[in-house]
C-alpha cells in the first residue's frame, strides 16, 4: 500500500506541468531557432500541442502519449504561474521574437 501510494505520487509530481517547466526555465534557448513568436503566457501548454500535433514533421514522435497527459496538469501549473508568465511576457516578450527582429 505505501508503495504504490509512492508511486503515484512520484508519477504525479514527475508528469506535474512537465511542458511549463521546461519552457520557463529554458524557453529562451528552446525557441531560439523559431520566428514564430511564441507567448510566454501558457506556454507550456503551447509545448504540448506542438509535441502532440506537429503537421510539419513526418510520422509520429513517441513523445505524443506523454504530452497528452501532461496537457491538463501544464494548463494547471500554467494558471497557477500566470502572474509570472504576464510580467516576463512584458518584460521580455515572446520567445523566438529576436529571430524575427534580426532579418
Amino acid at each position: 500500500m505505501l508503495f504504490r501510494f509512492l508511486l503515484t505520487t512520484f508519477t504525479i509530481l514527475a508528469l506535474n506541468g512537465c511542458g511549463t517547466v521546461i519552457t520557463v526555465t529554458q524557453g529562451d534557448e528552446i525557441y531560439r531557432d523559431t520566428c514564430d513568436g511564441v507567448p510566454r503566457i501558457y506556454s507550456g501548454t503551447i509545448f504540448d500541442s506542438r509535441c502532440i500535433y506537429h503537421p510539419d514533421k513526418a510520422g509520429a514522435n513517441n513523445m505524443e502519449l506523454f504530452c497528452l497527459i501532461d496537457l491538463p496538469l501544464s494548463i494547471l501549473l500554467d494558471t497557477l504561474i500566470l502572474p509570472y508568465t504576464i510580467y516576463t511576457q512584458i518584460r521580455y516578450g515572446s520567445y523566438g521574437i529576436e529571430c524575427s527582429e534580426s532579418m
